[in-house]
């Protein structure tokens, strides 16, 4: 199973562009007048995430990974739907901790599907937190996915801190099917700097917990810039750091996204 950044990559495309947007009528420069019964969608965006990244993977290996990921996300002001289908390329050995032949593969992943709803601050100093719920269907060819369907729980939390400046947390579970991997918890942080020009700085930290007993958590640090161009055009080019064994030494990657 390939290292799966491309998740990485449809978390940025979808995520950094709903942040808050800013009301010039609010006392504080934020509203969360009428956006609890919005039309839906008021907003649709397609993109494409490109990714590659290299790494040992507790190996004496090296395996390259490459992929495709189209997506599409339909949004109001509370609520995101979101859809992503990765298409993959992968020199090396398939799993973390497998030492087998180098054979180059081709493939598509596994489908993701995820829902969130936003619930704004009710006072003053509390933060934007997501409810999300992200189901896996296994789609995969052969070894470009575990063959069951996975299902995972993340409460985010974002908060300003001072002018354009935020903060965030994600805290999740993700329940993996078919017995063969144990459920696992993973969590993100981060800080960045994104203006009401759109164009954002960002720097984000992120855990994975491991599957297996046998292989160890995922670690990485992940820089990115949020740019837009014009009213409807955004790109999120990306470099990924590995912290651990089990996460890729290294990574880059873009996600084009269109907003009609």
């Amino acid at each position: 199973m390939p290292s799966a950044r491309f998740a990485l990559a449809v978390i940025l495309a979808l995520s950094t562009s709903g942040l808050p947007r800013p009301d010039p009528a609010g006392a504080n420069g934020w509203s969360s007048e009428s956006v609890y019964f919005p039309a839906f969608p008021e907003r649709i965006t397609l993109g494409l995430a490109v990714d590659f990244n290299r790494g040992d993977f507790e190996t004496d290996r090296t395996s390259d990974t490459a992929s495709l990921t189209p997506l599409v996300r339909l949004e109001s002001d509370n609520v995101i739907v979101r859809a992503a289908l990765p298409l993959f390329r992968l020199d090396g050995p398939i799993e973390a901790g497998f030492s087998g032949p180098d054979e180059t593969e081709y493939g598509v992943g596994d489908l993701t599907l995820s829902a969130a709803y936003t619930v704004y601050p009710l006072f003053d100093g509390m933060p934007f937190v997501d409810f999300v719920c992200q189901f896996k269907f296994p789609t995969a060819h052969e070894d470009f996915g575990t063959g069951a369907f996975d299902s995972t729980l993340l409460v985010s939390a974002l908060k300003p801190l001072h002018r354009d400046v935020y903060a965030f947390v994600d805290f999740g579970i993700r329940l993996r099917g078919g017995g063969q991997y144990r459920d696992t918890l993973l969590t993100a942080f981060g800080v960045g700097a994104q203006g009401r020009t759109g164009i954002g700085i960002w720097l984000v930290y992120d855990w994975r917990e491991a599957p297996f007993d046998d292989i160890g958590d995922e670690h990485e640090l992940t820089p990115f810039l949020s740019i837009p161009i014009g009213n409807h055009l955004r790109l999120d080019p990306y470099v990924l750091v590995g912290l651990s064994a089990a996460s890729p030494d290294w990574g880059v990657g873009n996600v084009i996204s269109w907003t009609f």
